[in-house]
């Protein structure tokens, strides 16, 4: 359900030259420095993501997680939104 450091992952390209990526689906990427991030997708181009409570509301509605171990406790008390941004096409 999850990935840990130091854990190895081979990846690959091909899947999202004939798919978009979708909620839930796992991507990897490099930034600058070559520093390479593994994230899980949970917002789609123009919804609004609201985390409150240690929950993602995904345009008002809480979204279903079962990748999360339900026995850790969030301490989160930061609550904030954004709207995911479109691509240009």
């Amino acid at each position: 359900p999850y990935i840990l450091p130091n854990d190895i992952v081979i990846t690959e390209r091909f899947s999202f030259f004939k798919n978009t990526p979708e909620r839930g689906d796992v991507v990897v990427f490099s930034e600058n420095a070559g520093v390479t991030y593994c994230k899980r997708i949970i917002g789609l181009p123009g919804e609004k993501i609201d985390f409150q409570n240690g929950y993602i509301y995904i345009d008002g509605k809480r979204i279903e997680e079962p990748y999360i171990d339900d026995t850790v406790e969030s301490n989160a008390v930061e609550v904030f939104e954004i709207v995911a941004r479109k691509n240009k096409e």
